[in-house]
């Protein structure tokens, strides 16, 4: 059965602005200032980092010893600059050092990075830019309990998962916190790693919960909702925060680097970035550097912002995926651009914190419910690249009617050879 929906992806995601926020959003007035990044060439003195110990957070990992030459670089740049030292973090996969300053003068931000990125000193400077996860607000969906089982129904799952469930898939997730207590996750092989700084008071679990339950939630366990790839191992990443449940979730190229530094190291299969910003030269060099490692990336790709704001959906290699709409919405509603992925992203049924549940929407949860899809695919066949994946899912939706032609999970399936069984279904 079909269920119609009205949807209102326009309404919300309307706007996604550059913005120069610090480390933690709310922070008090004189903590709302520009930041700026600063990494510096050959970091490493040539010791390594232990090994992060399996359960605890990244910041408790011995870092690699920082070049004396370069702690006196940034030490002197902070005074010729007039800047002020916020935090710092060696990028391993990169070999830089980076460094947050706060200038103290920001009236020529422009001609201030033009001269730091002149300075042999310097490997590179840049903003902090922000970014912002992909799920619209939920006062607008809590009555549509139909939203769940749209999702499952039109990407075919339960017919796929008669041929994989995501088993011997490592999946990391980069977004805000997850209720690892949650019922829905209790056997689920979840880890988890922060990378957000201490000290900042409670934070909201709401996002990440939301995003990670649509990949491994527990099915047949008599509660809550079914992942797409329930058997799958999933590292969970701290980079992003907010501090109540309806409040978007936001990141920023700093924490953002941290993370995926962290698992340039220890690859895993696929990466989900739920979230969308501008151009980040540092979180673009860390991407290009996964890519080549093999992983596979997935990124929600908002159809409500300009081009300039669609990252990190917006870097070659990375596997774009969007919400699609319903075969009754408005003709007014953006067009997705040529190569997005479609996956079901409204009125979709989500865990919270606390055993909660409630709808969500959004190319957030598009992105997940595509990682989960993925998952079953890399299972069956683990050598499959990231543009081998694009063009399974891509032929999958061709004639999956209604729904906005998503991804259906068993004829991507099919399309590998592995569940001819799926040809048969819709």
């Amino acid at each position: 059965m079909k269920h119609r929906f009205v949807y209102a992806s326009v309404l919300a995601l309307a706007v996604l602005f550059l913005v120069n926020v610090p480390i933690v959003a709310k922070e008090s007035a004189d903590e709302q200032s520009l930041r700026i990044l600063v990494t510096f060439h050959g970091a490493s003195d040539g010791n390594s980092a232990n090994s992060p110990i399996p359960g605890r957070s990244y910041r408790y990992r011995t870092r690699y010893r920082i070049s004396a030459i370069v702690r006196k670089d940034a030490k002197a740049l902070a005074h010729e600059y007039e800047m002020t030292p916020v935090d710092d973090w060696p990028i391993e996969s990169l070999n830089v050092y980076c460094v947050v300053y706060e200038p103290r003068k920001t009236e020529s931000l422009k001609s201030l990075l033009q001269e730091l990125n002149d300075d042999p000193r310097v490997d590179s400077a840049q903003e902090m830019y922000d970014y912002q996860s992909m799920v619209l607000p939920t006062e607008r969906y809590n009555d549509a309990y139909a939203g769940f089982q749209y999702g499952l129904e039109s990407m075919n799952v339960s017919e796929a998962h008669q041929f994989a469930d995501g088993s011997g898939v490592k999946i990391a997730v980069i977004d805000s916190s997850v209720d690892l207590q949650h019922e829905d996750f209790l056997g689920s092989r979840i880890q988890s790693h922060d990378f957000v700084p201490t000290g900042r008071g409670p934070m909201s679990a709401a996002h990440g919960t939301a995003v990670v339950s649509l990949i491994v939630a527990n099915p047949n366990n008599d509660k809550g909702i079914v992942g797409v790839a329930p058997a799958a191992e999933l590292v969970a990443l701290r980079a992003c925060w907010s501090f109540d449940d309806t409040e978007t979730a936001r990141c920023n190229s700093f924490t953002l680097a941290k993370a995926l530094d962290f698992l340039i190291q220890s690859p895993p299969d696929l990466i989900n970035l739920s979230i969308a910003g501008p151009r980040d030269p540092l979180v673009g060099k860390l991407i290009e550097k996964a890519l080549q490692n093999g992983t596979v990336i997935v990124a929600a790709r908002p159809l409500s912002v300009d081009a300039e704001h669609a990252y990190p959906a917006g870097y070659a290699g990375v596997l774009a995926v969007s919400a699609a709409a319903s075969s009754n919405e408005s003709t007014a509603v953006a067009i997705a651009p040529a190569g997005t992925i479609l996956a079901p992203g409204e009125h979709i049924m989500v865990a919270l914190p606390d055993d909660g549940y409630d709808f969500r929407s959004g190319s957030s949860l598009a992105a997940a419910n595509a990682s989960g899809v993925i998952a079953l695919l890399l299972e069956r066949v683990p050598d499959l690249d990231g543009a081998s994946i694009a063009d399974i899912l891509r032929k999958s939706q061709i004639g999956n009617g209604g729904s906005g032609e998503v991804i259906n999970a068993c004829r991507a399936l099919a399309e590998t050879g592995v569940a001819s069984a799926c040809q048969l279904t819709n």
